[in-house]
């Protein structure tokens, strides 16, 4: 038998290693700006069929941007089995509705708390106006619980929405809502709906 002892394919010295070309790094998750990119080029103008049948609310104007404020909301298990019993009895009545808790994979989706109207945003401001809120709405993980379910339409009564009415976080919600509002208004916008603050 023979020795194959310095029969080697590659040999490396310990500092060639440590100055290798390509290092082993740990890839680090993609920042959360990019689940907001559009996946295809987004559709301007007025036209309903660009926007799922709906009407638009503000017409299109370009350097104008449709923006709105919200706490995203993973609804745990409980939730989304109530959630779906919602939908399975919208469906036995024969409504039609546009799920927005989970997605065509029927993959659950956020639910989200609003903190502002629809706002549209010139491109002047924009970047400004999001750095105001990242810095002065600041706030820790906080539990809400919901205790019923209420239906509320849109400004022109053109949409109608299900929602949760929460029960506990109210007065943290509230808070967070007041640091919105006093941006929003320092821009020259319309704050949150009064009537939807207690909710």
């Amino acid at each position: 038998m023979k020795n194959h002892e310095n029969t080697k394919l590659v040999s490396y010295d310990s500092e060639d290693e440590e100055n290798s070309e390509y290092p082993h790094k740990n890839v680090e998750p993609l920042p959360s700006f990019f689940l907001d990119l559009y996946q295809v080029k987004p559709r301007q103008g007025n036209d309903p069929e660009f926007h799922e049948g709906r009407k638009r609310t503000y017409p299109h104007v370009s350097g104008s941007w449709p923006s709105h404020i919200y706490i995203d909301l993973m609804p745990n298990e409980k939730l989304q089995i109530l959630l779906k019993k919602i939908q399975e009895s919208f469906m036995i009545e024969g409504i039609e509705f546009k799920s927005l808790v989970e997605n065509d994979l029927e993959m659950p989706l956020p639910l989200h708390i609003s903190l502002s109207r629809p706002l549209m945003l010139g491109s002047d401001i924009i970047n400004e106006f999001k750095e105001a809120i990242k810095e002065k709405v600041v706030f820790e993980s906080f539990n809400i619980k919901f205790s019923n379910i209420a239906i509320f339409k849109n400004e022109d009564a053109s949409r109608t929405f299900l929602v949760l009415i929460i029960e506990t976080g109210k007065e943290i919600l509230q808070n967070i809502l007041r640091m919105v509002d006093s941006i929003v208004e320092k821009y020259g916008y319309q704050t949150f709906y009064e009537e939807n603050k207690g909710y």
